[in-house]
């Protein structure tokens, strides 16, 4: 149980309506040994705020990657997860790469995503 619950204040600074998440599901394996297509599951996130990444943030991208955008995002009562996609009215489908966890300490989550190119796959 979190100390603070700042997943209400998150919400009134929303940015955007709803995000759309989809969350990986562990990869299977067929007999032959190949791995069958991702699937994914699907969350939306109501309320959470998006923002651009500061100067600091923008140093925390895996190596060569460089994204068209990056952002910031504060999910209330929601937990982020790394390889997380997010689809955002507007701005494009987004990828998580870095996960400050703040269900203890506040009953949200905050994320660093990156644009996805149109080369990557989105299924």
């Amino acid at each position: 149980m979190s100390l603070f619950d700042l997943s209400g204040a998150i919400r009134l600074l929303g940015t955007n309506g709803t995000v759309t998440v989809q969350r990986p599901n562990a990869s299977t394996f067929g007999a032959g040994g190949f791995a069958a297509a991702q699937t994914f599951t699907n969350h939306s996130i109501p309320g959470a705020s998006v923002q651009p990444t500061t100067g600091r943030e923008l140093v925390k991208p895996p190596e060569g990657v460089r994204p068209e955008e990056t952002i910031s995002i504060h999910a209330p009562a929601f937990a982020l997860a790394l390889r997380d996609r997010l689809t955002i009215t507007g701005r494009g489908v987004f990828e998580v790469y870095h996960v400050d966890p703040w269900s203890e300490a506040g009953n949200f989550s905050r994320g660093l995503a990156r644009q996805l190119n149109s080369s990557e796959p989105r299924s």
